[in-house]
């Protein structure tokens, strides 16, 4: 009988969660994940949920570390609108609480339809009239081997491998 080999390669992201900025006047950003794990070519969800927010007028952006900045919406007093994204590779939507003027906790959304190497970074929310910045969301690599060389697929053997970034605390821009 001949002998088979099949490999498998997987790769997924953790998030891990940092530092967060508040206004003076209390009006905080938080940024999660859909998950802590995804993978490389898979979707992912960011949702960044702005406390303290009724009556306030700013721009949410959604940025990651190279620079790139994702998207932006806009909140004005009782509404909210998408301003700037790149449909083909992700989409912003805006959440609960932002067509309501006095809701304290409004929550926007961005999604990214298929991860790629540089979206595997640190990614924060910014509300730069304001000065505040959530948290940064830090996706992290691991790559994981699954390989056969058993004849019928008898066994199996899987290796991981963790690349992690160092955590960074985040300030004002």
């Amino acid at each position: 009988m001949a002998r088979r080999r099949l490999i498998l390669s997987v790769t997924v992201v953790i998030s891990t969660c940092l530092v967060a900025v508040t206004s003076d006047i209390g009006i905080s950003a938080e940024l999660t994940g859909s998950s802590a794990v995804g993978h490389e070519g898979g979707f992912y969800n960011f949702t960044c949920t702005v406390r303290n927010a009724a009556v306030f007028t700013d721009l949410i952006k959604f940025n990651r570390n190279d620079g790139c900045r994702g998207v932006t919406l806009y909140q004005n007093f009782a509404g909210c609108m998408e301003v700037l994204y790149s449909p083909k590779t992700n989409g912003i939507r805006c959440g609960s609480g932002t067509n309501k003027v006095s809701a304290q906790t409004k929550q926007y959304h961005m999604w990214i339809h298929s991860l790629t190497k540089k979206d595997l970074t640190l990614w924060w929310c910014y509300l730069p009239a304001l000065g505040v910045r959530s948290n940064s969301l830090d996706l992290s690599v691991v790559s994981c081997l699954l390989s056969n060389t058993s004849i019928m697929l008898q066994f199996a053997a899987i290796s991981c491998v963790m690349i992690v970034t160092k955590n960074q605390l985040c300030g004002t821009f």
